[in-house]
């Protein structure tokens, strides 16, 4: 590999979900459901993780996302990363068929690639959140992931595109197909304005409507969404200063898991899944949700 391609992979192996993970879909009665809508992501994590269900191991396995991605740093950060992918895994795994599972699996997977600049994590991250829309085609979460993932990586250079297939319109059509599913969703909303605001003056205008919406029109449901408000208007304060390294200075600082790159770099994570189960015969499904 010549050095301006390898120099190109490095950069694109860092791309990442700036902020993105799927919550889990609300219920009271869920094991750590309550700790995690106070915000109180440690007690959510142990008591999800006690309860051993596919379900609760799904919510067990954003806590720790959202436990590594903002409240740790360096190793601490990287073992949270490591246990939510291996929660999400098992989760899958039980055949609970949990969306935000498979979701977030992908999505964890690419936060490895990140942390250890791997061409191999990054393209099965994609692959996954692939199988993961063909699964669930009428999730906005999973499209949002495609999208995310797409813009990063064709924000890198024409090798990475090149190198793993990313695409600026599959990231548009996939935030439109998003919106179109799930267009009050704060964490979608969150995302699509990342993804405005990182694209500079051309739509500054649409990125300040985006902003709008997220501190004025939408309401945070839980405390992760406040969280991502919080960002949220890190990024518009920076975005009316009409200031292209101002904006850039506050979507690094806002984004999950930003110092994590090399960290432990020696301890590589072997994912236990590269694909997904096959989904079970329909009778089987319901048999086991009754």
């Amino acid at each position: 590999m010549s050095g301006s391609i390898a120099g190109a992979a490095a950069l694109v192996f860092s791309a990442s979900l700036t902020g993105f993970f799927q919550s889990p879909p609300a219920k009271a009665a869920e094991p750590g459901r309550a700790e995690f809508a106070a915000g109180d992501f440690d007690a959510a994590r142990r008591i999800a993780r006690d309860a051993g269900s596919g379900e609760a191991l799904a919510l067990a396995c954003q806590a720790g996302l959202i436990i590594g991605g903002y409240l740790e740093t360096g190793e601490p950060a990287v073992v949270s990363l490591h246990d939510a992918i291996s929660d999400c895994a098992n989760s899958i795994k039980s055949r609970a068929n949990r969306p935000d599972a498979y979701i977030n699996y992908a999505i964890g997977i690419s936060f490895e690639a990140k942390r250890l600049h791997s061409r191999s994590d990054a393209a099965l991250a994609k692959n996954l959140m692939e199988a993961a829309i063909e699964r669930f085609p009428n999730s906005g979460f999973a499209h949002t992931a495609l999208a995310t993932w797409n813009a990063e990586v064709s924000n890198r250079s024409f090798f990475a595109r090149a190198l793993l297939g990313a695409s600026e319109d599959r990231a548009q059509r996939e935030f439109a197909l998003a919106l179109t599913l799930d267009g009050d969703n704060y964490a979608i909303n969150y995302q699509w304005f990342r993804y405005l605001a990182a694209h500079g003056k051309k739509n500054h205008a649409e990125a300040e409507a985006a902003a709008m919406r997220l501190l004025e029109e939408l309401q945070p449901k839980d405390q992760f969404e406040k969280l991502l408000r919080e960002r949220a208007r890190i990024i518009a304060d920076a975005l009316a200063l009409d200031d292209t390294g101002k904006i850039d200075e506050a979507l690094k600082a806002t984004e999950p898991f930003r110092d994590i790159e090399n960290v432990a770099a020696d301890e590589k994570y072997s994912p236990s899944l590269t694909v997904f189960p096959p989904p079970e015969p329909i009778a089987e499904q319901e048999t086991a949700h009754e």
